[in-house]
């Protein structure tokens, strides 16, 4: 196993040996990388770290909903106006081209 700065390099077979040590290492040196036949896998992180790299995935109705709250009379009764418009809509029939 090799060493560098903050990160180690555990073989496969030593991590699963020794999984509590090396998410022990995680939290304390930082992120640890594992190796099958001395090439990089994968690499362990803190979950805070793993959140702030892969950025929260929200939706656009998750966004909408979050600044609802933060929109003027106006904004919101636009909206609103989608919103009704769209529980209007009939869904359209859609030619897949199968014959019936």
């Amino acid at each position: 196993m090799s060493e560098t700065t903050t990160h180690r390099a555990w073989q496969v077979q030593e991590a699963k040996q020794q999984f509590s040590e090396m998410l022990r290492a995680v939290e304390r040196d930082g992120p640890q990388i594992i190796t099958r036949h001395g090439e990089p896998v994968a690499v362990i992180l803190d979950a805070a770290e793993y959140k702030r790299l892969a950025g929260e995935r929200r939706t656009l109705a998750d966004v909408l909903l979050a600044v609802e709250p933060l929109m003027d009379d106006e904004a919101a009764a636009v909206f609103d106006e989608i919103e009704a418009e769209r529980k209007r809509d009939r869904p359209r029939e859609i030619d897949l081209g199968f014959a019936e």
